[in-house]
């Protein structure tokens, strides 16, 4: 549902903004504000945390991924299900505001 999409997107940002706003170190170091991702499985980018080198699925995504933000579109990571049941994958929005 829409909004569940909504409330899951408002919490994963909340979350990011607590821990961006106090300066915490990642483990190998950096700075969480300084334009790192930090790694967890609560965090769906497929080419991170060495994902795509464990997984054949993840670094197919990653690629798609990469290609998709190449070519100015955005990611959209999430599998979600409709009223009807059907699964979308993740997939690329490209900018023209098409679904790939």
């Amino acid at each position: 549902m829409a909004w569940r999409d909504r409330l899951r997107d408002l919490i994963l940002a909340g979350g990011a903004l607590a821990i961006g706003g106090c300066g915490s170190s990642l483990p190998g170091g950096g700075e969480i504000g300084a334009g790192l991702t930090p790694c967890g499985n609560a965090n769906p980018d497929p080419c991170i945390c060495g994902r795509p080198d464990g997984d054949a699925l993840r670094a197919m995504q990653c690629d798609q991924k990469m290609a998709c933000e190449a070519d100015g579109g955005a990611w959209d990571p999430w599998y979600t299900a409709s009223a009807d049941g059907a699964v979308s994958e993740p997939h690329c929005n490209p900018r023209d505001g098409g679904v790939d």
